[in-house]
């Protein structure tokens, strides 16, 4: 298995859509999306942050091109990262380097990660539909970066 080494800033955002019954609440996909996307966009722009735009609808930036290979998803990588609400709250992180299989990350990172080269540094901003966290890890209705 390689090892590849990155530093990350990574971007949660998540929406809430009020209570409402398990049925009712369901948001497809591309409605999440657009509601996501009209958030990270405001934010940006209140923050006057220019980022560039995935295929898939993320936002980043390139803080530091990397050197090295690139990884696909069936790799390990290395990972440096540090993941934020808007207000700047840390809500997890690592500085030393922690080991993943980059298949069993979240969609935002298994998307981002080789689009990367090693020794790399990008800061992501991400919709909630590519970011499922475990609850008591990131509780929903707050807004993260």
């Amino acid at each position: 298995m390689k090892g590849i080494c990155f530093s990350l800033v990574f971007g949660l955002l998540f929406m809430f859509s009020g209570c409402k019954d398990k049925e009712s609440s369901f948001i497809p996909f591309e409605e999440q999306l657009r509601i996501d996307l009209e958030v990270i966009d405001a934010f940006l722009d209140a923050s006057d942050i220019e980022t560039e735009i995935h295929e898939s609808g993320i936002r980043y930036t390139v803080d530091r091109v990397g050197d090295g290979i690139s990884p696909t998803r069936e790799d390990a990588v290395i990972v440096k990262y540090r993941g934020t609400f808007l207000n700047g709250e840390e809500f997890d992180g690592n500085d030393i380097g922690v080991p993943f299989d980059l298949g069993g990350l979240i969609t935002a990172w298994q998307v981002m990660i080789p689009e990367m080269m090693e020794g790399g540094k990008i800061t992501i901003y991400a919709p909630s539909i590519y970011c499922l966290v475990p609850e008591e890890m990131a509780p929903s209705h707050q807004m993260r970066i």
